[in-house]
């Protein structure tokens, strides 16, 4: 499982990071990110806060990852779901009343 600071370094990683862009992205300079990696420091709530759209932060303080709420959709369907994510409100209502109608009649 490891200790929080390589699994920071883990996530930062899996997420295709440098260390200074992670920096940039937690509002604290490189080094910074360098002794929280290293172990020597650890990071105010802001940083985790700030980071917390990119990384998973469940996984780096516990060491049990987040659950994906997709991890078991097929790519067409990963497709569709960010599509709806793009489109207006009102269109996503009317979508969601479509496909709704539409699925009682398959039950």
């Amino acid at each position: 499982m490891g200790t929080f600071s390589s699994r920071l370094k883990q996530e930062r990683v899996r997420n295709k990071l440098t260390q200074h862009a992670l920096a940039e992205l937690g509002g604290v300079q490189p080094n910074a990110q360098g002794h929280y990696e290293n172990g020597q420091r650890m990071p105010k709530a802001d940083y985790l806060v700030a980071t917390s759209g990119t990384l998973d932060i469940a996984y780096i303080i516990t060491g049990k990852r987040t659950p994906d709420e997709f991890s078991e959709l097929t790519a067409e369907e990963n497709s569709m779901v960010l599509t709806l994510r793009k489109m207006p409100q009102a269109d996503q209502n009317a979508f969601n009343h479509l496909l709704s109608s539409l699925a009682r009649s398959y039950l």
